[in-house]
């Protein structure tokens, strides 16, 4: 889970992970479990493209939950959590998202194209848990320490 958790709170490597977000600002609050998220991307819906500019205030209690907020830019409207929970097969996340963007999109394609988006984006996170894992693992073994890497499986369901 450490890894997972560190994936997911690595704001301001977001831009190299995830292929759609063009910067990702990492603005402090008043202590390690609060701060704001400032990320300017381009939101792609089948042939259709809005640039988005999103701070959310964010909230951290480690280990087990992020929870997002929106707070400027042009999405009109944002609440996210993302519930991490240890299984023993990995860890679980489930995440929660309600979006109403400031910018139109097209009806009956609008809401899929965000689902779509939102599994690609789970898909590059999952493969940069995945190699930080393989890292791990590989250094571990290099110390001779005997001491593996923790396994990454995740489980994501998006809320209808």
């Amino acid at each position: 889970q450490k890894i997972v958790w560190e994936v997911l709170t690595d704001f301001a490597s977001l831009k190299r992970i995830l292929s759609d977000v063009q910067v990702s600002d990492v603005i402090p609050g008043a202590d390690d479990r609060h701060m704001s998220i400032r990320q300017v991307g381009v939101a792609r819906f089948g042939p259709f493209s809005k640039t988005y500019d999103s701070t959310r205030d964010v909230v951290l209690v480690p280990q087990e939950q992020i929870s997002a907020t929106n707070v400027a830019g042009n999405v009109k409207a944002m609440h996210s959590v993302m519930t991490l929970s240890t299984e023993p097969s990995g860890t679980r996340l489930v995440y929660h998202a309600d979006v109403e963007p400031g910018f139109w999109l097209p009806p009956l394609v609008g809401p899929a194209a965000v689902r779509d988006q939102t599994a690609e984006q789970f898909s590059a996170l999952f493969a940069e848990m995945k190699k930080r894992d393989a890292a791990a693992r590989a250094a571990a073994a290099t110390s001779g320490s005997g001491q593996s890497g923790a396994t990454v499986k995740t489980q994501a369901r998006a809320a209808p």
